[in-house]
């Protein structure tokens, strides 16, 4: 019989048939719990490249359908490695495919394959494992930069297992570093640092207050507002400061309303925020304090200090 010719490419012709774990839309799917990983099957294992080929060869422009193959073929051998620690090609590999989610030179449905297969990879131990690293000594700044921007990528999950992580860490250190990833999530973070807002621990409220405070959002305001209430003094004082970190009209109404009807500890912090924030908006606040009938003197201090 005759034969039919290869079409594809010297370049596709070279590269191993994919693998056919696949949904219908070419994504790769997570394997059943029975099926073992193709890292078990010692002749696939022989076929396997490494990260560092796939990735070369994503690097070159291609159709479509090889885009899919390798893409796909990268998720297969990252998914091999869920037990292994992160390697410089794994974080690599990892972020090639979080950046494809938004990458404008491809289409729709490769960044779709992207997005599908990354976060077919990104699993709750994947999440712990790389904020295991990011605790870890000895980084370096590449490696770090990769993670966070992994981890932002994980979007809600991600700032849940760091929230959870941050609530129970003894470390100064490690907080301080847990702290700063999930400021860097932005609102992403807000749903985590409402139920951290909840806890009964003075501390880790107190540490969701501040990240609040970090991340300066003016829709916060009503959520620092109901701390000045909260039972610890050193919760009311640290919602002090986020208020005056967002500084809206909003955080100042609050901060008012603190220095007229606050306790005499609260009033002082909000009249020393207050005036420390030295923008014009605030100069009418501090004077509608310092017109204030105060028959008996008993504001002198605090008036005192409104316009140091």
């Amino acid at each position: 019989r005759e034969m039919k010719s290869d079409t594809r490419s010297e370049a596709e012709q070279k590269e191993p048939l994919a693998d056919k774990n696949q949904s219908d839309d070419g994504a790769f799917q997570e394997r059943d719990q029975g099926q073992p990983p193709l890292m078990e099957n010692s002749s696939l294992a022989d076929q396997r490249r490494t990260l560092e080929e796939i990735l070369s060869d994503l690097a070159e422009k291609s159709s479509e359908a090889r885009f899919r193959r390798l893409v796909n073929e990268l998720t297969e051998v990252i998914y091999a490695k869920v037990s292994s620690p992160l390697s410089t090609g794994l974080l690599a590999a990892l972020s090639f495919l979080a950046l494809g989610i938004e990458e404008k030179d491809y289409g729709e449905s490769e960044r779709t394959l992207c997005r599908k297969n990354f976060e077919t990879l990104m699993t709750s131990e994947r999440i712990d494992q790389l904020i295991d690293f990011l605790c870890g000594s000895g980084r370096d700044d590449s490696s770090l930069n990769k993670v966070h921007f992994l981890l932002r990528k994980s979007g809600e999950q991600g700032a849940r297992q760091l929230g959870e992580r941050l609530a129970e860490e003894k470390e100064a250190k490690r907080r301080k570093i847990l702290a700063q990833a999930l400021i860097a999530f932005g609102r992403s973070a807000l749903a985590t640092l409402d139920r951290l807002l909840r806890d009964e621990r003075w501390y880790v409220v107190r540490n969701a207050a501040t990240i609040l405070g970090e991340i300066r959002d003016p829709e916060t305001a009503g959520r620092l507002a109901a701390l000045l209430g909260h039972k610890d003094e050193r919760v009311r004082r640290e919602a002090i400061r986020a208020l005056t970190r967002l500084g809206t009209t909003e955080a100042m109404d609050v901060l008012l309303v603190a220095v007229e009807e606050g306790d005499p500890d609260l009033q002082r912090q909000a009249l020393l925020f207050l005036g420390a924030m030295k923008q014009t908006k605030a100069i009418p606040y501090l004077l509608r304090f310092l017109e204030r009938s105060d028959p008996f003197v008993r504001c002198l201090e605090l008036k005192r200090g409104a316009v140091r």
